[in-house]
């Protein structure tokens, strides 16, 4: 093994954890609080509006607005205000919806 492999080698636990403490920290603080009553919410990116739609109101969630993908919603929580009827309809992730800031839509642009 040659030392700049050897150098590699060594540095590669390092940067693992490098790696895993940077992404538990910004899902961290992209997660909703426990008494968020508005959410982010991300269907699988082959959902399409109508599917998105059904599934938040199946969960007993109401539809604020589009995100900037079909497959991403702001919702209002239902009134038990628990996130996980959306994970039980499809959704993928639920996030705090200003820490998920690119899932803004600027609603005067849409024609």
């Amino acid at each position: 093994m040659t030392p700049q492999n050897k150098t590699r080698h060594e540095l590669l636990p390092a940067l693992l954890l490098l790696f895993a403490s940077v992404v538990a920290v910004g899902a961290g603080t992209a997660l909703p609080s426990a008494d968020a009553r508005q959410v982010a919410v991300v269907f699988a990116p082959s959902a399409n509006a109508g599917e998105v739609a059904t599934a938040v109101a199946a969960s007993g969630s109401l539809l604020v607005r589009p995100g900037a993908f079909d497959n991403i919603v702001i919702v209002r929580l239902a009134e038990h205000g628990n996130y996980t009827d959306l994970y039980q309809h499809g959704a993928w992730l639920v996030l705090d919806p200003v820490a998920a800031g690119g899932c803004a839509v600027n609603i005067t642009q849409q024609s």
